[in-house]
């Protein structure tokens, strides 16, 4: 079979398109996903437990799930939300974040 100079250029397109619909995904899979990469987040990390402590020492622990925009696979949440909080619950002059058996403290500023 002989193939005409238009039957080349379409295969040679169609290959050409394939390859990047696979390597482009692979690429951005090996390198970690980037913010604007293809990745599939099939997991969550389990949230902190997160304690507000006003400047009077009262406790008080809060669910963050209203503080969250879309639960993600790849934020840090422990670390993202009590700069957050300090900023928009007033009053509020630390947050005590438990993740696991781990403990920390974040003084706002």
């Amino acid at each position: 079979m002989t193939w005409t100079g238009a039957q080349r250029i379409r295969a040679i397109l169609f290959v050409a398109i394939a390859a990047a619909m696979i390597l482009v995904p692979a690429v951005r899979l090996i390198d970690g996903g980037t913010r604007f990469g293809w990745r599939m987040y099939s997991f969550l990390e389990p949230l902190p437990k997160l304690t507000l402590v006003d400047e009077s020492g009262t406790p008080s622990e809060i669910d963050p799930v209203p503080f969250i925009g879309r639960l993600r696979g790849d934020v840090p949440f422990a670390s993202a939300l009590p700069p957050h909080l300090c900023e928009v619950v007033s009053g509020t002059a630390r947050v005590v974040i438990e993740l696991g058996d781990d403990r920390f403290e974040f003084v706002c500023p």
